[in-house]
């Protein structure tokens, strides 16, 4: 999932409220951090653990795009 994908999981959560094992989530920072109700700055600081906190929110495989600082 990216983009408007990811937008739809902001607005509704999980939409169904249970982890999918099929989905693979590619968030930027910035979606990350809509996902996460955080910061930019806070996912860029420990990329490591925000994609983590991600996968355990949503399941699936994730993808943080970006480099790291």
């Amino acid at each position: 999932m990216d983009a408007d994908a990811l937008n739809l999981l902001v607005i509704n959560g999980k939409l169904d409220g249970s982890k999918h094992s099929n989905w693979l989530l590619t968030p930027h920072p910035g979606e990350a951090a809509r996902l996460l109700e955080t910061s930019v700055s806070k996912v860029q600081a420990d990329r490591f653990a925000a994609a983590e906190a991600l996968q355990d929110r949503f399941g699936g495989t994730l993808v943080l795009k970006g480099r790291v600082p």
